[in-house]
């Protein structure tokens, strides 16, 4: 062994154990307290009260009735949920280092529009993230840990009556994910660039829907002339009903679509995958394999003429059932 490698070898242990005995002596004077009420990614020792001063919340509060969404941000999940009345409600929990009111909405002719105030260009950092530490290091578990920590989440709840048609959705999330339950969108145009997307009975008659990076999780979707594009990520759809033509183009994921049993009996498919399988169980069409280009397809026709299921995947398998 050279003498330049035991030399590096005899310092790598030094630091280990000088190490391990600053462990010890921050244990027993403590250092768990410290632990438990310390933003490790910020190293500010504070409760969680002088935390929550950090926040901007706005508690559940009574807008106008409106037709339309313009809704624009960068770093906040969305999430549209059933009203209990026939009224429209916003809240929101957003974090702020000025503790002025981080999110701007209003509304004009119609439309309610939603977006981070004084978001005029972007800033851009890397963050290692430590806090997961705080676990380990400390006398919570995980969960207790991961419950905690989802107080402190960026996100805006809208409110609206059931049955409600909107017009037009214009939905742009940065880093967010978005949860929808009992909402109608005639005219879609919704984007995601890094987050997942999670439905419960949607219906969107027209319009986009793309995803970067993230999941789509639809249940009980009513989809009319909708073109879906996911660039990374898995689709599911479960009771799935078609009013119209639907496209779908996947470029890495796998796609499981059940549908509703109306809608397997007249609508047609058109399916194909360049590197995975096709499962097209309970439905009559032709189905080939082009061993040469590794390209699955499948294809029927439309019963009714107007509905039909275009899937294409760069890469992944497609079940359809």
């Amino acid at each position: 062994m050279k003498k330049t490698t035991r030399t590096l070898l005899g310092i790598g242990g030094a630091f280990c154990l000088i190490g391990a005995l600053l462990f010890g002596i921050g244990f027993t004077s403590g250092g768990t307290k410290y632990v438990h009420s310390t933003n490790l990614n910020s190293m500010n020792a504070q409760e969680d009260n002088k935390e929550s001063a950090n926040r901007f919340t706005l508690k559940k509060t009574e807008i106008p009735d409106f037709t339309s969404l313009n809704i624009n941000l960068e770093d906040s999940d969305l999430n549209i949920e059933e009203s209990p009345n026939e009224k429209s409600y916003i809240e929101y929990a957003q974090a702020t280092k000025d503790k002025k009111n981080p999110v701007s909405y209003f509304i004009e002719n119609g439309t309610l529009t939603l977006k981070e105030a004084g978001n005029t260009g972007a800033s851009y950092y890397i963050n290692v993230d430590i806090s997961f530490l705080q676990a380990a290091l400390s006398s919570k578990n995980i969960e207790d840990y991961t419950k905690e920590s989802s107080k402190y989440e960026n996100y805006v709840t809208l409110y609206l009556p059931k049955d409600k048609l909107v017009s037009s959705a214009k939905i742009y999330l940065g880093y967010g994910d978005f949860y929808v339950k009992n909402a109608t969108f005639d005219t879609t145009n919704i984007k995601l660039d890094d987050g997942d997307f999670d439905a419960n009975t949607l219906t969107a008659n027209s319009g986009k829907l793309t995803f970067s990076y993230g999941d789509c999780d639809l249940q009980k979707a009513s989809l009319g002339n909708i073109s879906l594009t996911s660039k990374d990520g898995d689709l599911t759809v479960n009771e799935l009903t078609l009013s119209g033509k639907t496209k779908i183009a996947l470029s890495y994921g796998d796609t499981e679509i059940t549908l509703n049993d109306s809608t397997k009996k007249v609508s047609g498919f058109d399916l194909a995958t360049h590197y995975g399988t096709i499962t097209a169980s309970g439905l009559n069409g032709n189905k080939t394999l082009d061993e040469d280009d590794d390209v699955n397809t499948f294809q029927s026709d439309s019963k009714d003429g107007k509905t039909k299921l275009s899937i294409d995947s760069k890469d992944g398998d497609i079940t359809v059932k």
